[in-house]
């Protein structure tokens, strides 16, 4: 149970790093592409010769409402980007981390000791579980032993009981017998 929940998060992780890999790529290249396709667009973008007064003041609120709008993207795109630099930044920390404590150079030997390390403990839990089913089975017998002693000692008790009674009877009878024997030697002597 603890190795597929470890297996499915090392899962989770590889997905989303390589996701977060394909991100940027993919945000790289709708980057590059929006801004070949605003040079594409109107002749002002094929030609490099620029002159101040060349726009009209329509052309100019359009440039800059693009700009504007570039400009916001670029700084959200970058936002991202620090995201998930950071992102990557702390995953690669924790994996030296790990390499660090598992005395490993890299991540698919850290991976390989987490695995060995799992196994151990998935192995030292069925131990202890197998353990604890023997200790209960043991338990049961106890009580079960128990219950049959305090029976057998009642049946013993009420035995032992009754040879006590047959005990006193003959030895009353006994004594009876002695002493009609000692009045009848008394009399007949």
């Amino acid at each position: 149970m603890l190795i597929k929940a470890n297996k499915d998060e090392h899962v989770a992780f590889v997905r989303e790093y390589e996701d977060l890999g394909h991100r940027i790529k993919e945000q790289n290249s709708m980057l590059e592409e929006s801004i070949l396709m605003e040079r594409k667009k109107g002749p002002m973008y094929n030609d490099m010769e620029y002159h101040r007064g060349d726009l009209t003041m329509e052309e100019e609120k359009e440039m800059v409402g693009r700009v504007g709008e570039l400009s916001a993207f670029l700084l959200t795109e970058a936002e991202s980007l620090a995201s998930i630099e950071d992102r990557i930044g702390n995953y690669r920390e924790i994996f030296e981390k790990l390499k660090r404590l598992a005395g490993v150079d890299t991540v698919e030997e850290v991976i390989e000791v987490y695995h060995k390390h799992e196994e151990d403990m998935f192995s030292l839990y069925n131990y202890i579980q197998s353990q604890n089913g023997e200790i209960d089975s043991i338990r049961d017998f106890i009580s079960k032993l128990e219950v049959e002693m305090e029976e057998q000692s009642e049946v013993h008790e009420k035995a032992d009981m009754a040879r006590k009674l047959n005990l006193l009877d003959l030895e009353e009878k006994c004594n009876l017998f002695s002493y009609i024997y000692d009045v009848v030697i008394l009399l007949y002597l």
